[in-house]
């Protein structure tokens, strides 16, 4: 892992909190950290186990010295380009904060339109079949965002989230455990799968859902440091063209689908074209896809079938 070092922080860290703040926030945006004051508020919320509301509920109060050195050294590791939510271990995604490590992708608000995707579909195919239970497969688990988020707007659904990653299972069944009531984690099943490599058998699902590796090498290499050089290369990495996961993926869903089952996925800015060229050579003949906030071709959404 490279980093872009940063000399060591002077320690002039102010003993108010009011005033220590002001200071991180300072050092931060001269950091060239997007939102310096949020992160701020973040880290110093993270050192003091408070809600970010309570930096401001109180009373001013000082910072202890042990404190002030913690401040300093989560504010160094910033600076440095380690991502936030390594450093506090949390990232807020859907309707929930999810445990984070350096072992799994951090989930990105342009994913929250994936999950949405998922909730309308299902509601189209719940209407047709209000008594049967959805079986949903999400290939490239990571950290569990998406099927946890999904099993809580889904009370009816079975779900297998698989990923390759043995460090990344552990991650979802902790944040399963977390989020979860007994009777949802009952209806997820988490396993370590290479999903090119696994035979399901016989088993179909009703959708697919996945997040999928989908940065070219060229494209990687432009990444900001803090995916780059901190983020899991496996699950950011697609080949050459960035499609080395994205091809398979809709050839096995395919065999994998009930017949008007259906396929979401979020694809990288400006492979929509590539990848309608794959779903057509697959006898996907409906399909379509959602633009981000950043009006960008962000999420497939293809039903099985001619």
């Amino acid at each position: 892992m490279s980093t872009v070092m940063q000399p060591p922080l002077r320690h002039d860290c102010p003993a108010s909190r009011t005033a220590a703040l002001r200071w991180a926030v300072r050092l931060l945006a001269k950091g060239n950290i997007d939102n310096p004051r949020l992160e701020a508020e973040l880290l110093l919320a993270h050192l003091l186990k408070l809600r970010r509301e309570q930096l401001y509920g109180e009373q001013d109060q000082s910072l202890s010295k042990a404190d002030r050195d913690d401040l300093v050294r989560l504010l160094q590791r910033r600076l440095q380009g380690e991502p936030l939510a390594h450093i506090t271990g949390r990232r807020a995604f859907y309707k929930n904060e999810f445990h984070i490590t350096a072992e799994v992708l951090i989930p990105r608000p342009e994913t929250e339109i994936l999950v949405e995707s998922t909730i309308e579909i299902f509601a189209e195919l719940g209407s047709n079949r209000p008594a049967e239970v959805t079986e949903i497969l999400e290939v490239g688990t990571g950290c569990g965002a998406i099927a946890i988020s999904l099993l809580h707007a889904i009370p009816n659904a079975n779900i297998l989230a698989i990923d390759v990653s043995e460090a990344a299972v552990t991650v979802a069944k902790k944040n399963a455990t977390r989020l979860l009531t007994q009777t949802a984690q009952r209806r997820l099943t988490i396993q370590q799968l290479d999903f090119d490599e696994t035979d399901l058998g016989k088993r179909r699902f009703d959708l697919i859902v996945s997040n999928p590796p989908y940065c070219s090498a060229k494209d990687f290499m432009a990444l900001p440091r803090e995916v780059r050089d901190f983020e899991p290369r496996i699950a950011i990495d697609g080949g050459s063209d960035g499609l080395r996961f994205i091809e398979p993926l809709i050839c096995k869903s395919r065999q994998l689908l009930r017949a008007d089952g259906h396929l979401i996925m979020e694809v990288g800015a400006g492979q929509h074209e590539a990848v309608s060229r794959i779903l057509k050579s697959q006898s996907f003949g409906r399909f379509f896809f959602r633009r981000d906030l950043a009006s960008i071709k962000r999420c497939l959404i293809a039903r099985n079938g001619e």
